[in-house]
């Protein structure tokens, strides 16, 4: 995570409370790594945002190329 330029969660029904995900948003966030959530179904409506992890995007190329100039 240290050498990343950004991370990407890509956010799923239970993302936010996988403790995983928290631990790398939690070491990116020391390392003042940017991070960014990306909804990773079209059919998700509204996911729970994990905790200190960035914006939320919905899933698209032109918001993926925004997120990662």
């Amino acid at each position: 995570i240290k050498q990343c330029d950004i991370v990407l969660v890509m956010l799923g029904r239970q993302t936010y409370k996988a403790s995983g995900v928290l631990k790398e948003v939690a070491i990116s966030r020391k390392y003042g790594i940017p991070v960014a959530q990306i909804i990773a179904y079209k059919d998700l409506v509204n996911p729970t945002p994990v905790p200190n992890a960035g914006q939320v995007y919905r899933w698209s190329w032109s918001n993926l190329r925004q997120i990662l100039s």
